[in-house]
């Protein structure tokens, strides 16, 4: 499915994100473009639950601290979580 590929390569650019979060400076604009690419995606492709889903954490744990870095780490794992949950709910 299309649909799926797309959500698959967000899920994939997540962890490119991820591997340079050691970066100094942090890739913050580069993070904050997949999220903006990753909601109009969900927004004109899917329901609009999936949207508010996709952008809260409700549930989730995460651990670290409130420095940009761990911000930005929190972000990259919880949005790539809801990714997962999608892929699974279209597949079945």
């Amino acid at each position: 499915m299309k649909l799926i590929a797309k959500l698959a390569d967000f899920v994939k650019k997540a962890q490119k994100l991820r591997e340079r979060i050691g970066e100094n400076p942090l890739p913050i604009r580069d993070h904050n473009d997949w999220v903006e690419r990753a909601n109009e995606y969900i927004r004109k492709n899917l329901d609009s639950a999936y949207e508010v889903i996709f952008n809260d954490f409700s549930g989730m744990t995460f651990y670290g601290d409130i420095s940009e870095h761990s911000k930005i780490l929190r972000s990259i794992e919880g949005l790539s979580r809801r990714l997962y949950e999608f892929i699974s709910d279209i597949s079945w």
